[in-house]
């Protein structure tokens, strides 16, 4: 379903760009509805995408974390959020661009993670990049910081812990 999304979320974008100053937005989103069954939203450089089960992809400027994002699970505190998902099995994704170092990130989130009652699992540097597995009662928290030229994406995967 993740994969599902991601393609027509590629397909609204592209007609989006070629329907540019013709009403490129609602072509787009109409598109995108009829090939989903689902609710799609475009504004200005972000896109929204509701499936007919629930699942949520969120991308762009103004993105917001989906509403059925896992409750236990808190977002990251000083960042800007680039793009999230919430899949209907429980399920989610996040990332964050901030202006902190990775390690700096890396520190932040571990403390607002722990602080909720997660605990370190896993934990690697590998090139600067730090991967954590954290693990809750509820959810498994995958994280990795990393430096992308020159900003620090702040990534989580979310996964159901049983």
């Amino acid at each position: 379903m993740k994969q599902r999304m991601v393609h027509i979320a590629a397909i609204t974008v592209t007609v989006l760009g070629l329907t540019a100053g013709c009403g490129g937005e609602q072509l787009a989103e109409q598109i995108g509805e009829q090939a989903i069954n689902g609710e799609v939203d475009i504004e200005d450089d972000s896109i929204t995408i509701t499936d007919d089960e629930g699942n949520e992809f969120s991308a762009g400027g103004g993105t917001e974390i989906p509403e059925s994002w896992p409750d236990d699970v808190p977002l990251f505190p000083d960042g800007e959020l680039v793009l999230a998902t919430s899949q209907s099995e429980g399920s989610a994704t996040a990332l964050w661009e901030t202006t902190l170092s990775v390690d700096d990130a890396a520190a932040a989130y571990d403390a607002v993670l722990m602080s909720s009652g997660f605990t370190l699992d896993q934990d690697a540097n590998i090139s600067g990049t730090i991967a954590r597995t954290y693990q809750g009662e509820v959810d498994i928290a995958n994280v990795t910081v990393a430096d992308v030229d020159g900003t620090t994406n702040v990534s989580v995967a979310v996964v159901p812990a049983s």
